[in-house]
């Protein structure tokens, strides 16, 4: 069992961990502002579809607070919630982070994405939703000229 005042988990699709990433989550915990949150995950490599993908999926971390990664919490707020459900096949997670959140809304707090340099930003994300437009566009055009 964990003896540490914060615990983190850390997400199976997770190449790699920012040194920094610890820090950035001791000073948000410490804050009092939020409950946990994640870290949320880069790709090892990107494509046009990956990253339509993405920023399909991302709208829907910014608007529930749930993400993936390194998922962190205070360890009396994991016991508070139960931790997570090994008895569940899948999603043991999302129960988790639901449970969690729960919780936080009860004390004003709220679930956050923690910065890690190592992530992808949404400075990323545009430039590859840029690069995907115009490699469609290309790819249109090479369509018509058949």
């Amino acid at each position: 069992m964990a003896k540490g005042e914060f615990i983190a988990f850390v997400d199976a699709d997770t190449v790699s961990i920012h040194p920094e990433t610890f820090d950035a989550i001791e000073r948000l915990l410490d804050s009092g502002r939020c409950v946990g949150g994640a870290t949320g995950v880069g790709l090892e490599r990107w494509s046009a579809g990956l990253a339509v993908v993405y920023a399909m999926c991302l709208p829907l971390v910014w608007l529930t607070g749930m993400d993936t990664g390194v998922v962190f919490c205070r360890r009396e707020d994991y016991v508070a919630v139960g931790g997570y459900d090994e008895s569940r096949p899948v999603a043991e997670d999302v129960a988790f982070l639901l449970a969690l959140r729960r919780l936080g809304k009860s004390r004003g707090q709220r679930l956050v994405r923690a910065p890690e340099r190592g992530n992808t930003g949404p400075e990323v994300l545009i430039y590859l939703g840029v690069v995907a437009a115009v490699n469609g566009l290309i790819w249109i055009r090479k369509k018509r000229k058949k």
